[in-house]
């Protein structure tokens, strides 16, 4: 086994069950449930919303860590396309709704007071900008040179896995917590933002199903792996996009509709 890498990055070398550590997914999944752990004693919580953020923190773990974590980075592209929706599109929700509402009305009174941090937290958790770094940094992040040229290093790769977590958790900001109020945001315009930031997954999926050759020289190139050809890879990485993340949005969307609807029955 070649030198400890700090973050999972592509390797030369051929995939080998062996494990490996990786002490900076170590460090940023403590800080992550550190942070967590403070902030759920600043009030009550319900217990489903607990449970949900300490899955969400095991979430992270898992998709960042051994075997995953290295899997993605350079082997398969299929992992890699199952650690962007985990990481952008399932964890965050989830985490979000680990926080109580007392720590939110903390936060918003330090924004009213003019706290820096966060007035920066409520700018780009406005639903038009939130949209469009999802929708940016999933497109950003997905094109071929981009992402050879960041998952050939551990820093690239680290750059890579923060900013779709990071753009998750901005983007699910609007739809779970309740500051800023923003009255405006009903249930359409939940809708029409959910489809608006995440339809470029959709895109993607098709690119990777239809695509002629290998994308990526990240996968087309690293040691082979056993039963999957560069191509074959790529073209279940697709299916994870449309088959995984697609389902996720309609899920959402139908929340949002059934409870407008049982809002209006009960009108």
């Amino acid at each position: 086994m070649s030198a400890i890498q700090w973050w999972c990055a592509a390797r030369p070398e051929p995939w080998s069950w062996q494990w490996q550590p990786f002490p900076g997914v170590w460090l940023v999944v403590a800080t992550i449930a550190t942070v967590l752990a403070l902030v759920q004693r600043t009030g009550p919580l319900p217990t489903w919303r607990r449970v949900l953020s300490w899955a969400a923190v095991l979430g992270i773990w898992a998709t960042l860590d051994w075997p995953a974590g290295p899997l993605g980075a350079g082997y398969l592209a299929a992992v890699h396309a199952g650690q962007f929706l985990m990481l952008a599109m399932i964890v965050p929700l989830p985490l979000l709704l680990g926080v109580p509402d007392a720590a939110w009305a903390r936060l918003e009174a330090a924004r009213t007071r003019g706290a820096l941090a966060p007035r920066a937290a409520a700018a780009v958790t406005r639903p038009a900008v939130a949209a469009l770094l999802l929708a940016g940094v999933m497109v950003l992040t997905h094109l071929p040179p981009v992402t050879d040229t960041l998952m050939a290093t551990p820093r690239g790769a680290f750059t890579i896995d923060m900013s779709w977590l990071l753009s998750g958790l901005c983007f699910a900001w609007p739809l779970v917590v309740p500051v800023p109020a923003r009255p405006s945001f009903t249930t359409l315009p939940r809708i029409a933002y959910l489809f608006a930031g995440t339809v470029a997954h959709v895109f993607i999926g098709m690119w990777f199903l239809v695509a002629e050759y290998p994308l990526y020289a990240t996968y087309e190139l690293a040691p082979p792996f056993p039963t999957l050809t560069p191509r074959a890879d790529q073209q279940v990485a697709g299916a994870v996009m449309l088959l995984i993340g697609t389902p996720l949005v309609i899920a959402a969307v139908s929340v949002l509709f059934f409870k407008q609807m049982g809002r209006d029955a009960g009108e």
